[in-house]
């Protein structure tokens, strides 16, 4: 009598409780939802995310090695301060990076990669004309995602690790931004024009757009009254 093998699909692995923190909570740090200079309790993030405090202490610790949270020894747990230098530093670093990788970036980026990036700047120009409310979130998200595309499809892989060692960083600094933009039709036009100059395979203009862009964004954040210096 033949056996009869069943056939066993696995399960797709829960994510991890640490994952989960880490997202949550890196979230909360680059949206300002947790301010610069806050003190971030384990208990508090435990019981705000449902869990035990391992996982949270654990994100935390990931959250320290990309520079989001500070943890000093019977002290406690803090957000930094964003300061003028970090500022600069990280816009000129960002700006020189995503200029470097524009050449090869042209060759490897699809039309489709353009297109569904293209769309959600179209979808919040056509919003802000209607008199809709664009979230500073969904801009944030947009400008993180065309950004990093140009590092994530260039051939330099040494370039790429060098963004992904500050790009949290700069995320938390280019959502301080867009949040504090009273232009919103501005930045979305400038990402229109940058995506205009890349389908063209224009290299020269595709950089001038991108470091005045940069510029402006860094800009932006320094003058807010509200910043921490």
């Amino acid at each position: 009598m033949t056996r009869q093998t069943k056939l066993i699909i696995p399960k797709k692995k829960a994510q991890n409780l640490t994952d989960v923190a880490y997202d949550a909570i890196k979230h909360m740090i680059i949206y300002n939802e947790i301010g610069a200079g806050e003190f971030l309790s384990e208990n508090v993030l435990a019981q705000a995310l449902n869990m035990s405090r391992t996982p949270v202490r654990e994100a935390l610790k990931i959250l320290a090695s990309e520079n989001l949270v500070e943890i000093h020894n019977g002290i406690g747990i803090f957000v930094p301060n964003i300061t003028t230098r970090e500022v600069h530093e990280l816009f000129e670093v960002r700006s020189a990076l995503e200029c470097a990788a524009v050449k090869s970036f042209l060759k490897n980026v699809t039309e489709e990669d353009l297109t569904e990036m293209e769309k959600s700047w179209i979808e919040s120009k056509e919003k802000l004309e209607a008199g809709i409310e664009v979230s500073y979130e969904d801009l944030a998200g947009s400008d993180h995602k065309l950004h990093a595309l140009i590092l994530d499809k260039s051939d330099n892989l040494i370039m790429q690790d060098i963004m992904h060692s500050i790009r949290q960083r700069i995320q938390r600094i280019q959502a301080l931004s867009i949040s504090k933009f009273p232009y919103q039709s501005v930045t979305i036009q400038q990402h229109l024009d940058i995506i205009q100059a890349i389908r063209e395979k224009n290299e020269k203009e595709v950089k001038r757009l991108l470091a005045e862009h940069i510029l402006f964004a860094e800009n932006n954040v320094l003058k807010d009254p509200d910043f921490h210096l």
